[in-house]
């Protein structure tokens, strides 16, 4: 199944937040959607489940029009939007989820439990890590085809961040897709398949992670070095640190010269490209 975005764009009060995305998500994959805050990650992910409308571009979601969508249980999002009633308790919610849903009310529970989340407590008594994990949970157990994990470790201590990501990896398969939007990179780099770069609005890499991390090279030397060095490769970026001349590039290498190379991975790749700062 397969999600296709083609000529998004979203302006807010004069001001262009997604600039003409292209990107397809498709069932079978984890991907990561790293931008800096303010990038557009979270506004993109709302047009692409149906939360807010688009200026231009299209929406579908196997074949069909978001905006036309009949089975809106094809998605699941977790954000920042607290539609929670605040003075239920955490077990009630849980309940009246799974049977929205059509799902397994006990697994919901039994995840919460392994959070430490105290199904007697009220919406409004949990931290905002609890809440956070409470949505990860519920978008994750949801049978959904395509979660959206928006911001998923916000507030989230070491431990149930390591829980979350394994339970991200056992929530994907062949008919799922599970999207990770994210500022932090390093930690969830080793679980997505696939990557988009978002920088001001617009996708500036995108690529299977294990291709893009296999020809990434960060060099350092003088302008010369920097210069000679040949092969089919892009340049992503180029700067100076400690006083000598950096160039990120991906692709092939044929002749380095006397120019220093290290792996970037994409972490650094993304620092490297994003250094012109987000939104």
């Amino acid at each position: 199944m397969l999600i296709e975005v083609k000529g998004l764009v979203k302006g807010y009060q004069g001001r262009r937040v997604l600039d003409g995305i292209n990107l397809n998500y498709s069932t079978g994959n984890i991907y990561g959607l790293f931008g800096r805050n303010g990038a557009g990650k979270s506004t993109l992910l709302r047009c692409i489940t149906g939360l807010t409308g688009f200026d231009a571009g299209s929406v579908t979601v196997a074949g069909e029009d978001i905006a036309k969508l009949h089975d809106c249980s094809l998605l699941a999002i977790s954000n920042d939007d607290n539609l929670l009633p605040s003075s239920t308790r955490v077990e009630s919610i849980i309940a009246s989820f799974a049977a929205w849903r059509g799902v397994d009310e006990e697994k919901l529970r039994d995840d919460a439990k392994d959070c430490s989340i105290d199904l007697r407590r009220k919406w409004e008594k949990l931290s905002t890590g609890e809440r956070t994990l409470m949505k990860d949970i519920m978008a994750l157990g949801s049978g959904a085809a395509f979660i959206f994990l928006d911001e998923p470790v916000l507030g989230v201590d070491a431990v149930n961040r390591d829980w979350l990501y394994k339970r991200m990896i056992e929530a994907s398969g062949p008919a799922t897709a599970v999207v990770i939007s994210s500022h932090i990179i390093d930690e969830a780099a080793s679980l997505v398949s696939f990557v988009h770069f978002l920088d001001h609005g617009r996708i500036i890499l995108e690529g299977s992670s294990e291709e893009i991390q296999d020809q990434a090279w960060l060099v350092r030397g003088k302008k010369a070095e920097i210069d000679a060095v040949k092969g089919d490769f892009s340049v992503l970026a180029r700067g100076q640190e400690l006083g000598l001349e950096t160039m990120c590039i991906l692709g092939y290498v044929e002749d380095q010269g006397t120019a220093s190379f290290e792996k970037a991975d994409l972490q650094r790749l993304f620092v490297e490209m994003t250094r012109g700062g987000g939104r």
